[in-house]
């Protein structure tokens, strides 16, 4: 049997890199060097032991020439183009040196596949399955929305209706204070005292989620509303269907709603928080930063129109750089994150697409930012963005208190923000300091 090519195995790495190379978004620049560096090292190899065929000879030297200058151009420019066709090469040339590694070996498809030869057998299969695999997510690339669970909006509002919470407040469900898109509903629960109002927005991605499952966490609210806060636990529309900025739109036409109705409502709007967790925070932070600051309206496009301006945010693993969303620590989280930021900012590359970098707000933060108290995890989350706003907030000499749990190795956990605080000390931790922070604005 002939011996392999001496160029199979920096084209195997070039193969294996086509498959992960277009979904390390954080990571890109790396990818790129480890590119450039083996395909100079497979036009070494090519040079040092020249083929007898000069077609295949050709081949090895013409497309790593043109993978090492797709990618020296891509450092530079930055363009969506040039790193498909980087990942479409390295792709190309390692199925090529792979099928001529499979046809050198191809005396052994004849036999009755001895136990030694059995492993060239399932290289051949894992070959295969890399190249399925390969088509398969460029689909999803193209087409994100496949994997994105849709058609979660409501399209029709359900009746008004008045229940008891927790046997103490009363709760109004789904009352509606927009027309123009649809799960345009939030409910209200009533603190028996004066102090303030919590407006709470879910989290999920934005393509799933809804305030239900905020009405549901009894252990946190109880203790909201018995520090005399109402809550306004909010519903807006989901991607696909419904992308950015309709949610801060949303969040505008709320907030005109509680202005206009507050005293039918009987809600406190002296005091307001401003609270979310993952899609929430992040809707919460650009809000209030358009609400702030001309330059990022100009930048934006989008101008809020309500009045209420919030004494403190609570702002539990936003992402505040959608452009790095597919940066968690974690290739599955990252992977996902990438396309549900797709389906909500747009199809292209969050890397690339402007209007995710548009919609960074951490460059525009400036003093007189409201108070904030800032949550996150350590296992799959945007815990390196959390530090990131940490070190904004502090330039801006803005009032804040951070809880990153990414010191205890020991104990890993994304869901620390839990409202179960028996879940994890993670959610008792954040949810005392929550308790405290109510305390502290009211003062």
């Amino acid at each position: 049997m002939k011996k392999p090519e001496y160029t199979y195995w920096p084209a195997l790495i070039l193969f294996l890199m086509s498959l992960v190379l277009q979904y390390l978004t954080a990571n890109r620049r790396m990818c790129l060097y480890i590119i450039i560096a083996f395909s100079a090292l497979s036009l070494f190899l090519s040079f040092w032991k020249k083929t007898e065929d000069s077609r295949i000879q050709n081949l090895r030297m013409i497309i790593p020439c043109v993978l090492i200058i797709l990618s020296l151009l891509d450092l530079f420019m930055h363009h969506e183009i040039l790193f498909f066709l980087v990942h479409f090469c390295a792709f190309v040339y390692g199925l090529f040196e792979n099928l001529l590694y499979l046809l050198q070996t191809k005396d052994i498809w004849k036999r009755a596949f001895p136990i030694e030869h059995f492993k060239y057998v399932i290289r051949a299969v894992l070959i295969l399955l890399v190249c399925i695999a390969w088509i398969i997510l460029n689909i999803l690339r193209i087409s994100p929305e496949i994997i994105v669970k849709g058609s979660l909006n409501q399209t029709e509002y359900p009746a008004v209706t008045e229940t008891v919470f927790l046997d103490t407040y009363a709760m109004t469900k789904d009352l509606v204070y927009g027309s123009t898109y649809p799960n345009s509903t939030f409910d209200l629960i009533r603190s028996e005292g004066n102090t303030g109002t919590v407006v709470w927005l879910h989290g999920g991605s934005h393509i799933e989620g809804d305030k239900a499952s905020e009405d549901n966490s009894f252990q946190l609210f109880d203790n909201v509303l018995k520090e005399g806060w109402s809550v306004v636990s909010v519903n807006y529309a989901l991607a696909p269907e419904y992308a950015y900025p309709v949610p801060l739109r949303q969040m505008d036409e709320l907030l005109r709603y509680l202005e206009t109705n507050a005293e039918e409502l009987s809600l406190p709007l002296d005091r307001v928080l401003f609270a979310g967790t993952g899609a929430g925070a992040e809707i919460i932070a650009q809000y209030v930063t358009a609400s702030l600051y001309e330059e990022y309206r100009t930048k934006t496009g989008f101008v809020p129109e309500g009045k209420i301006q919030p004494c403190g945010l609570y702002l539990v693993s936003g992402l505040y750089a959608p452009a790095d969303g597919g940066d968690t620590g974690l290739f599955l989280s990252d992977y996902t994150a990438f396309q549900q930021l797709r389906t909500y900012y747009g199809k292209r590359d969050p890397v690339l697409n402007q209007t995710a970098l548009n919609a960074d707000v951490m460059p525009y933060i400036q003093k007189g930012f409201p108070k904030v108290l800032l949550g996150e995890g350590n296992t799959g989350t945007y815990t390196k963005q959390a530090h990131q706003m940490k070190k904004v907030l502090e330039k801006a000499d803005a009032l804040y208190e951070a809880l990153i749990f990414d010191e205890d190795k020991d104990n890993k956990n994304l869901i620390y923000m839990s409202f179960d605080t028996g879940y994890s000390h993670y959610a008792s931790a954040m949810h005392g300091r929550l308790i405290t922070f109510l305390r502290e604005l009211a003062d």
